[in-house]
């Protein structure tokens, strides 16, 4: 961030400190992360690893039916190997302003949504962007955005939410690096094409909510742009040994829009919480028939979870998740064999269009499977008067019609394993490890090894271990 939006970030900090003088709350989080890398040589690349000290301080002040929002992230990495673009960055948090009255609340600013009922695993939460340099499991951007939300009971509310420009997300690399330039005619020529920041890429969307005695039900609605890229192939002809052939010459990289359809609902049986979500994801390719577009998928989420113990002081969470994708193209290597074009198909543009788009456009997408199903299990223990709390998180998924060029694929696994010290209440202390693996099995050599190219595999190297100090303070 530069220096300018910097000063202005802390200059607004301390002006809504003293304009909400009178009724406020200040606090400040800081936490400072260490690692030892297991993989890479013990490489410190990359924002998962990297030693970094992270301070966020927020002011929350009302004055009357106003409720006033601002904060900002200090992150300042302890080494220069990293992806951060300097040695400290200023990153704002949830800065907006609410006005709130007759069973009304309309808020404008930068802002956190929680669409959805599933514990973090939501596939009807897509309002914010997300920082993908941090895991798989991508932290929320906040989002400038104006919302309104009406309660025309106490058992319902609707929410209308209006963002003006697209935000991008933050990747952990440069996604023209991750296409080789074998597929170009002469030089490699990718161009990246965010979406505009005007209101031309404008998302918006609504949520209604239905909240009973016995459980709670929501639907929602988001026109957005999708958060993956969709391939624009550009030909060129050449000639040949006296053939004029026809090849790739320059691909744009552009998001595309996308039509998102919630679903979500919760209930509470005594000790017990059960949830479902699932949203169906509605792209351009309404029909299913063009392969420049990915096509309509529908992603899913059921779970529970309990507390048991004397003083119900453990924790369990296990949830079941998925993703179809409807009319998966799982037949481009049976089209070509060797992963290239058929002779004939060289001479033909409209053959070579195909063979790029149907190359490309899954793979950009991350959709390497017509059908992926997991499981995600979270197991926490309080000792001590929960002083210490030992813990486990597990995600495994598992994929089903998907080629078997590169060899038997056997799921993804990410795990971590941690335990918390709290020696006083403002302090905590976190050891454990966390790792990212993709399981395939090679034909040419018979081993399971990880597969760089999928999503969670992508993580392999920053698998390590960690070790977090925390300190909080609220006024």
């Amino acid at each position: 961030m530069n220096r300018s939006v910097a000063v202005l970030l802390i200059s607004g900090l301390l002006f809504s400190v003293y304009s909400f003088r009178e009724e406020f709350e200040f606090s400040g989080d800081h936490n400072l992360h260490m690692s030892i890398p297991l993989i890479s040589d013990n490489q410190f690349s990359g924002n998962v690893k990297v030693p970094r000290l992270e301070s966020d301080l927020t002011f929350t002040g009302r004055r009357g039916n106003y409720t006033l929002k601002t904060g900002l992230s200090i992150q300042t990495s302890l080494i220069e190997n990293s992806q951060l673009g300097e040695m400290t960055e200023i990153l704002p948090l949830e800065n907006s302003l609410s006005l709130s009255g007759n069973r009304i609340n309309t808020t404008l600013g930068f802002q956190y949504f929680a669409w959805g009922s599933a514990d973090k695993i939501n596939p009807t939460d897509k309002l914010n962007p997300r920082d993908y340099t941090t895991g798989p499991d991508a932290d929320k951007i906040p989002v400038f955005a104006a919302s309104l939300t009406y309660y025309p009971t106490d058992r319902l509310s609707i929410q209308g939410v209006y963002v003006p420009f697209r935000q991008p997300d933050r990747y952990p690399v440069d996604h023209r690096d991750e296409i080789p330039e074998a597929l170009f005619l002469h030089d490699k020529n990718i161009t990246i094409e965010e979406p505009s920041f005007d209101p031309s890429s404008y998302t918006a969307g609504g949520r209604m909510r239905l909240m009973s005695g016995v459980f709670d039900i929501g639907l929602s609605y988001l026109y957005d742009i999708d958060e993956h890229f969709s391939p624009v192939v550009a030909l060129n002809t050449d000639l040949v040994d006296g053939f004029q052939i026809f090849a790739l010459d320059t691909l744009t990289l552009v998001k595309e829009r996308i039509h998102r359809f919630g679903f979500d609902t919760r209930a509470v049986v005594g000790r017990f919480g059960f949830w479902g979500e699932a949203a169906y994801s509605l792209t351009g390719n309404t029909d299913n028939s063009s392969v420049a577009l990915r096509n309509n998928h529908v992603d899913w989420t059921v779970g529970m979870d309990f507390f048991y113990g004397q003083t119900e002081e453990h924790y369990i969470n296990i949830q079941q998740i998925g993703r179809v994708v409807v009319d998966y193209d799982d037949s481009f290597y049976e089209d070509y064999p060797t992963g290239e074009p058929g002779f004939f198909d060289y001479f033909n543009p409209d053959a070579m269009e195909q063979y790029y788009y149907r190359l490309l456009t899954n793979r950009l997408g991350y959709q390497t499977e017509g059908v992926l199903i997991g499981g995600a299990i979270r197991g926490e223990w309080s000792f001590v008067n929960s002083r210490v709390t030992p813990s486990v998180e597990a995600l495994y998924l598992y994929p089903f019609m998907y080629e078997t060029n590169g060899g038997k694929r056997y799921g993804d696994l990410l795990g971590t394993a941690q335990i918390e010290f709290v020696p006083t209440d403002a302090v905590s202390i976190r050891l454990g490890g966390q790792g990212f693996y993709s399981m395939i099995k090679n034909d040419d050599t018979g081993k399971i090894q990880n597969d760089s190219e999928n999503r969670i595999g992508f993580y392999f190297p920053d698998s390590h271990i960690f070790l977090n100090v925390a300190f909080s303070w609220i006024r």
